[in-house]
């Protein structure tokens, strides 16, 4: 029998993002998630496009357009995971893949003036878990997949 664990994640308002990045309402997929998040890890995919899968050049960019309609999980989502007392609810595909949770789009303002938009990414490496943020217009591996709410 599976035993489903469930968590009241809030993903409105303003998270924990780095100084120098902002996350900006016109630069978010519509169909995230929001509001309060009944969290389950059994209720999770990784969803990753057919190209990236037979290794083809494919960018976030790419990814990004075929994610529209998909519900992506927020960032909230990835600081309850990444919390020591909740690692052990990561979904297990998660610890196959660098996770990217694009219900949270950010925008990472540089010296320059440009701008480069960023997804925040979970991974794990030999036992210990990490997490960074990627440029959307980066080549997605096969190793690399987008974690969505069924």
């Amino acid at each position: 029998m599976v035993m489903s664990t469930k968590f009241l994640i809030p993903c409105d308002g303003t998270p924990i993002i780095p100084a120098n990045m902002s996350l900006e309402e016109s630069d978010q997929l519509p169909n995230r998630i929001r509001g309060i998040y009944e969290f389950d890890p059994a209720k999770t995919f990784l969803y990753m496009s057919e190209k990236q899968k037979k290794s083809e050049w494919f960018t976030g960019n790419d990814l990004c357009k075929e994610l529209n309609g998909k519900r992506v999980l927020p960032i909230q989502v990835l600081h309850f995971l990444f919390k020591e007392e909740n690692r052990q609810f990561i979904p297990y595909e998660c610890r196959r893949k660098d996770t990217y949770f694009w219900g949270s789009i950010l925008r990472s303002a540089r010296h320059n003036g440009e701008s480069h938009l960023m997804v925040p990414v979970l991974l794990e490496r030999d036992g210990n878990w990490y997490w960074h943020f990627s440029g959307i217009g980066n080549c997605l591996r096969p190793t690399e997949a987008a974690i969505c709410a069924r």
